[in-house]
């Protein structure tokens, strides 16, 4: 019984370690993002995401839309880390959920960065921004 506890716990620290990575290796992927975002280049974006969203939109409609929302909202000025989960799936795989509070030029938003790792290399699955200046501007 001692040796089952001590196994589950071993197994959880262990997961656990390799959680923070994954999220760490997904988080350094964020700064990039919003280097690619204040520079314009979209399609660098669209390039380097996942398979997962090339196959959901089409390179023009995603630059498209990326393009109007900064043309309402402007370059990113800041931006912090709100929440982190990392979901292990032996199926679908692993996927890091990241959400950030930034500030851009004209306004807050909300932003959410949905990474899958492959082969240990975080791509961008999805991308969801939320700010009342998409709206009022």
């Amino acid at each position: 019984m001692k040796m089952r506890f001590l196994l589950v716990v071993v197994g959880l620290l262990l997961a656990g370690c390799s959680m923070s990575k994954d999220t760490e290796l997904a988080e350094a992927q964020v700064p990039s993002f919003h280097e690619q975002w204040n520079s314009g280049r979209f399609d660098d974006i669209y390039s380097l995401s996942s398979q997962d969203l090339k196959a959901a939109t089409s390179q023009q409609d995603f630059v498209s839309l990326l393009e109007a929302i900064s043309r309402k909202l402007g370059k990113v000025k800041t931006s912090s880390k709100a929440t982190s989960n990392t979901d292990y799936n032996h199926i679908t795989g692993t996927f890091v959920n990241l959400t950030y509070k930034s500030v851009f030029d004209n306004g807050p938003a909300d932003e959410q960065f949905i990474y899958r790792l492959d082969h240990g290399a975080p791509k961008l699955v999805e991308y969801h921004i939320n700010s009342i200046a998409l709206v009022t501007r």
